[in-house]
């Protein structure tokens, strides 16, 4: 045991030397449950790098947070976005200012915006245009829509994974490179896809380009074709964050408490149970918490209540769920620091998002 309190004192150790980074392991008791509290803190604007990273490089999938967190080179992990059974992360994700995924589940996001953390709601549109045809962009990597405008890059998969009768134009460089009338999956290639539905009962071996609905336009190779994107912060304003994860619901809004016994996505929170939440300081510092549960008399576990006073606890002033439950997890070094509620404690649970932490590597001489 002794050991294991050197190996964890190092570590908090060697992520303070480089002092964008830190870690603290508290025991402490709430409301008479006693309670073990996993901190870490990040402070972006002094060299910490927050990214994501998804499991299988795609919105689709499972890794283990040991396998993701290797294969990246992280100096630290935790689970992060909600998922489906697919391992789909639910909601709007972008990434390094690429957007991966556009679709609100109605819950604030941690966002990223000139490396300064906060926790909003944001309200994001992606548009085509090509001259002057142009039209919102209904699905952005979420599945195929009829009569709307569907979006298809590379983070989906290698195909759009549309079974039934459609029209795809591939663009690359902003350029239409293919076109497509098929009732196949169509390879999404070095560019993206925009997908139309035809009608179901469609023999699309028979139609021609001239025959399509009205619904459809109609691109020839070389035509020029951009995708645009438009984010408004929570008050209104047009921001280009760099980064983007949607969390589960508020707990922590404006320095006051804002957590409830249910919430819309995740549902009722008043279960005692391990639980993740990110959240930002007053000085601008990421806070991240993991709080271990299930365990009787030892970590008990937290109500969303609850951990929204743990969060006041460790200074944040805004802050929001995370994945919880058997997806509770914080990977440090090279293994996992907390007691997850799951059997593999090796490697974890497979999750299907992970957020990693490290320290931003300067080049020399401007370089």
């Amino acid at each position: 045991m002794k050991d294991v309190i050197t190996i964890l004192e190092l570590i908090a150790f060697l992520l303070q030397a480089v002092s964008a980074l830190g870690y603290q392991q508290e025991d402490i008791t709430v409301h008479r449950y006693r309670q073990k509290i996993y901190l870490l803190e990040a402070d972006i604007q002094r060299g910490a790098e927050l990214k994501g990273a998804l499991a299988q490089d795609s919105v689709f999938g499972f890794e283990t947070i040991g396998a993701l967190a290797r294969r990246n080179k992280a100096v630290a992990a935790a689970n992060g976005m909600f998922f489906d059974d697919l391992g789909s992360p639910a909601g709007l994700l972008c990434e390094g200012g690429r957007w991966i995924r556009i679709s609100s589940i109605g819950t604030p996001c941690l966002v990223i915006d000139d490396q300064t953390p906060s926790i909003q709601e944001l309200q994001v549109k992606a548009f085509w245009q090509a001259g002057e045809e142009g039209e919102a962009v209904h699905a952005f990597n979420i599945g195929a829509f009829h009569g709307l405008s569907n979006v298809f890059t590379s983070d989906y998969g290698r195909t759009n994974r549309v079974f039934r009768p459609q029209v795809t134009y591939r663009i690359v460089q902003n350029r239409v490179a293919d076109r497509y009338i098929t009732d196949m999956p169509v390879d999404t290639g070095d560019g993206f896809l925009l997908t139309f539905l035809l009608p179901e009962d469609s023999r699309t071996e028979e139609l021609d380009w001239q025959e399509l609905p009205s619904y459809i336009p109609i691109f020839l190779p070389g035509r020029e074709l951009t995708l645009s994107f438009q984010v408004s912060d929570s008050m209104g304003r047009e921001i280009f964050p760099e980064n983007v994860y949607q969390t589960g619901g508020w707990l922590v809004k404006e320095g006051v408490a804002a957590a409830k016994e249910q919430e819309e996505f995740i549902g009722y929170t008043t279960s005692l149970q391990p639980r993740t939440a990110v959240g930002v300081s007053e000085k601008g510092k990421l806070l991240l918490i993991v709080a271990d549960g299930r365990q009787k008399g030892v970590a008990e576990g937290l109500t969303g209540k609850w951990l929204a006073e743990v969060m006041q606890k460790y200074g944040a002033v805004e802050a929001a769920y995370l994945d919880g439950g058997a997806s509770t997890m914080l990977w440090l070094g090279n293994g996992l620091i907390n007691c997850p509620a799951y059997s593999d404690a090796l490697n974890g649970k497979e999750i299907a998002h992970a957020l990693l932490f490290s320290r931003k590597r300067y080049q020399k001489n401007g370089e």
